[in-house]
C-alpha cells in the first residue's frame, strides 16, 4: 500500500506543461523486498531528446534493458 502523488506544471518553452507522478509506499512495504523483473518494458516519454537519453542511461544502469521511446 502507498500514496500517488501527481504534480502538473507550467514548463519551457512556453505553452508546454511537465507532469510527473510518484508512489510514496508506507514504512511497512519500504522495509518489505520487492522483486523487479528487469525484463519488463518501460516506456519514456518526453518532448526532450536529450532527457529521454538521460533516463534511458539511468534505467540501464539499474538494470533495465528494454526501454522504449514514446
Amino acid at each position: 500500500m502507498g500514496e500517488l502523488h501527481s504534480s502538473s506544471a507550467p514548463s519551457w518553452p512556453i505553452g508546454c506543461k511537465s507532469f510527473a507522478q510518484w508512489l510514496a509506499a508506507t514504512p511497512a512495504a519500504q522495509e518489505a523486498s520487492v522483486a523487479l523483473d528487469k525484463r519488463m518494458k518501460i516506456l519514456v516519454v518526453d518532448d526532450f531528446s536529450t532527457m529521454h537519453r538521460i533516463i534511458r542511461n539511468l534505467l540501464r544502469e539499474l538494470g533495465f534493458e528494454n526501454v522504449s521511446r514514446g
